[in-house]
């Protein structure tokens, strides 16, 4: 099976974790996708390449407060 439908997945979940802003935590996401503490990493700079604002928030990341996607809009309040 092709690995790149689960990434997507994955990230997108990760995404929307973040837009809920709930603090996203390296082990627990490992733990729930069953893949490394090293595929998360990549996956949340993935995130941080594509123009998502994240930062690290003790035991994890946040996204910026306020920040919604649509489509291809990045707004900022």
């Amino acid at each position: 099976m092709d690995e790149t439908p689960k990434r997507f997945d994955r990230i997108v979940a990760i995404l929307i974790q973040l837009q809920s802003k709930k603090i996203v935590k390296a082990q627990e996401s490992a733990d729930r996708f069953e893949v490394s503490l090293r595929t998360i990493y990549r996956d949340i700079r993935t995130l941080e390449a594509s123009g998502v604002p994240i930062y690290r928030e003790t035991g994890g990341w946040l996204c910026l407060n306020g920040w919604v996607s649509i489509t291809t809009c990045t707004i900022y309040s």
